[in-house]
């Protein structure tokens, strides 16, 4: 098995790290949690400018159409960089509109997103449902009245909802206490007065959202076909949670190399602290978690590249990665000493971070619940 990178790729890995060195340097990520929105607008109109917001949109629609492995190596160095804002949910819903719009859903939306004007995000999660991944526990209803869906529900956990210029929108589509695997995904734009979004901070600076929606949706806002929603969604979240891994990894990665690099300057009782055996195997077990979790991630991607499902495999990528990163990154704060918790030192950047990535795209016991179906039905994993 060869995971080595060809020369087209390693070209790209060094386009995303030089871009992401001139754009995203820690004190854009500081600025970004400080702004009302929580990321920078125009550092996204420039990743626009760079083809990186189309890396899975088809040319024909102004996209870049790379492989997946391309993706997992932008998305690590975007981890590695912080890159505040909606990259991750950006993709999965350009992935979800790529591959089940309609021809006019894809025309209009699929430019706009290559081109950094529209920001549509995906609205699945409920209070019901934060824990498991069934559609069974879907409260938000559609009820058809002639060409027209009447939307009526509230999502949680919406990633930056309030810059959602569209959102992906998860309902149950059966008659009102019937057949429960009945759910359809609508695209509807997030105008004023049809949703009421709240923000809330998380510790790592980032911005989610709970959305009320009661709104209008013409038959043509169907993504996919009417009662697949659940198949549809699940798709698109394959390469979320691929993407979430090598945006974890990326971080583990910068984080373990930070903590090393501190244990190397920081002198204590005459030596550097890296020569103490308690630094070493702290450091030493944090990158045996890295690299488990590089070789799950870009395994995943090599799989999507085939064409394979992986839906088993994503979410393991996830949790792999998400634990190195949670674990590196205070692992390399207890190393700094107290500087590793003071504000003015970018390693408390990683520590806060963690704790949001592994909520991206559902809870890591959503990905454990995902993992152990795929290992039981592994013929019908997306269920």
């Amino acid at each position: 098995m060869n995971f080595g990178l060809d020369e087209t790729q390693k070209a790209f890995e060094t386009l995303a790290r030089d871009f992401l060195d001139r754009e995203c340097s820690p004190q854009v990520v500081r600025q970004a949690e400080e702004a009302e929105a929580g990321f920078s607008p125009q550092l996204y109109q420039k990743l626009a400018d760079q083809g990186l917001l189309g890396l899975n949109i088809d040319e024909e629609f102004g996209g870049s159409a790379v492989g997946y492995t391309e993706i997992v190596l932008f998305c690590q160095q975007a981890g590695s960089h912080l890159l505040p804002g909606p990259y991750v949910p950006l993709l999965t819903a350009a992935e979800i509109i790529r591959r089940h719009g309609t021809a006019d859903q894809k025309q209009r939306i699929l430019p706009s997103i290559a081109q950094g004007e529209a920001m549509p995000l995906p609205a699945w999660l409920e209070g019901s449902n934060d824990c498991r991944f069934e559609q069974s526990s879907l409260q938000s209803r559609a009820t058809q009245q002639g060409d027209v869906y009447h939307l009526q529900g509230c999502k949680k956990f919406v990633p930056f909802g309030s810059s959602a210029t569209h959102f992906l929108w998860l309902a149950a589509s059966g008659e009102e206490g019937g057949v429960s695997d009945q759910t359809t995904l609508f695209l509807f734009p997030a105008e004023e007065g049809s949703a009421q979004v709240t923000d809330f901070e998380t510790q790592g600076g980032a911005r989610v959202s709970d959305v009320s929606v009661e709104a209008e949706c013409p038959a043509d806002g169907v993504v996919g076909a009417v009662d697949q929603g659940w198949s549809v969604l699940c798709l698109g979240l394959e390469l979320g949670r691929v993407a979430t891994a090598a945006y974890a990894l990326g971080a583990a990665e910068k984080a373990l190399e930070m903590g090393v690099q501190y244990a190397i300057e920081r002198h204590q009782f005459g030596r550097p602290i890296g020569s103490f055996q308690a630094i070493q195997h702290k450091l030493a077990t944090c990158r045996c978690l890295v690299e488990q979790a590089k070789w799950l991630t870009f395994h995943a991607a090599g799989l999507m590249d085939g064409g394979n499902p992986a839906t088993g495999e994503a979410s393991m990528a996830k949790l792999a990665a998400c634990r190195a990163l949670r674990e590196t990154a205070t692992a390399s704060s207890l190393v700094h000493g107290g500087y590793g918790f003071m504000q003015e030192y970018d390693i408390q950047l990683y520590f806060r971070r963690a704790k949001d990535v592994e909520n991206w795209c559902g809870s890591l016991l959503i990905d454990r619940d995902l993992i152990l179906r795929s290992a039981l039905d592994p013929v019908d994993q997306a269920r």
